[in-house]
């Protein structure tokens, strides 16, 4: 694929409404139901689970296609550029670092503060200005991201969906549950038989959790991006900086596009704008200001994978997700 290839698949898929923005819905409660239920698979793509009472419709990931940037940009309200946390790989003063873990290389916690892991005020913060309360439902209740994003939310551990159904779903006005399948094996082992699996269980769940509704709830089903094979290992070199990012887009600060072509196609950041929204101080400081797009996928100089699937890129498999509506 030449450049001009990928800034016309860019505004191509700018035309697609973004999934993100439905955080921008909670924050101005722009709903026509009392309650609302957001069930979140992370990685689904546009795998169809075949809801075939719910309206389906389809919607595009942030970019970078990635799970840093979806819950980033759903906290915050905020086009990724803007925001400026966009991938996995991350500079954070001297170092690099992951999020949203927020652990650096060898795995320890960021000695980091509320304002510096999240320096926006949360779509839950403004929901409950308007009297709506929520919860987030999550295997991840306290992590630092997790604390710091969803501020004025109450967290519930579930550590598997089917956890989802021992919810009261009477209590809030806002519930997003997060389940991190089935992206937490498709990487490893893109293993079909273990997809359909899970797909029959998230199936179960949420026709369950249908059930288990009070009256005037809407049920949303979605995901934050989908995976795509890859075979060819590209290894980045360090030049001017140390590449971050994640294992289908790199960023660099200060290097000729021209020094960026033996890895993969070059882009200015600008170039994105479509996808990304203005380029933020942020972005630029904590990523860079040229990215290299994979034909294939990243190893860095500092981390190699042995992953089998990857997200972060423009294939459709990874920018296009399925979301299901339902009302009561």
């Amino acid at each position: 694929m030449e450049k001009e290839d990928v800034l016309e698949l860019v505004d191509k898929y700018s035309e697609i409404p973004a999934f993100w923005e439905i955080g921008k819905r909670i924050a101005s409660w722009d709903f026509d139901s009392e309650r609302v239920v957001i069930l979140l698979f992370d990685g689904l793509g546009g795998i169809d689970l075949k809801l075939d009472e719910f309206r389906k419709q389809r919607f595009r990931a942030p970019f970078p296609s990635s799970t840093p940037t979806f819950f980033y940009s759903l906290w915050s309200g905020l086009p990724p550029g803007e925001h400026g946390y966009v991938e996995w790989f991350m500079r954070y003063k001297d170092k690099i670092i992951t999020v949203p873990p927020w652990r650096d290389l060898d795995d320890n916690p960021v000695n980091a503060s509320y304002e510096e892991v999240f320096p926006f005020e949360s779509i839950s913060e403004k929901a409950l200005k308007k009297g709506k309360s929520s919860a987030l439902v999550t295997c991840y209740p306290d992590t630092l991201f997790t604390l710091a994003s969803s501020k004025g939310t109450d967290k519930i551990k579930a550590e598997n969906i089917e956890e989802f159904l021992n919810i009261d779903f009477t209590g809030y006005d806002l519930y997003i549950l997060y389940s991190a399948s089935p992206d937490d094996f498709l990487h490893g082992d893109n293993d079909r038989n273990r997809l359909l699996s899970f797909m029959d269980r998230a199936r179960i769940v949420v026709e369950k959790i249908w059930g288990l509704l009070p009256a005037d709830t809407k049920l949303i089903v979605g995901s934050d991006h989908g995976l795509v094979k890859a075979s060819n290992r590209i290894r980045l070199e360090p030049a001017s900086s140390m590449p971050v990012g994640g294992s289908r887009v790199a960023f660099y600060q200060d290097i000729d596009e021209a020094e960026l072509e033996k890895f993969g196609i070059p882009f200015d950041v600008d170039e994105f704008k479509p996808l990304m929204g203005k380029p933020s101080h942020r972005l630029v400081s904590q990523y860079g200001d040229e990215m290299v797009l994979a034909n294939g996928y990243f190893d860095f100089p500092y981390r190699e994978t042995n992953d089998k699937a990857f997200h972060g890129g423009l294939s459709k498999e990874e920018m296009i997700v399925n979301v299901w509506e339902r009302t009561k």
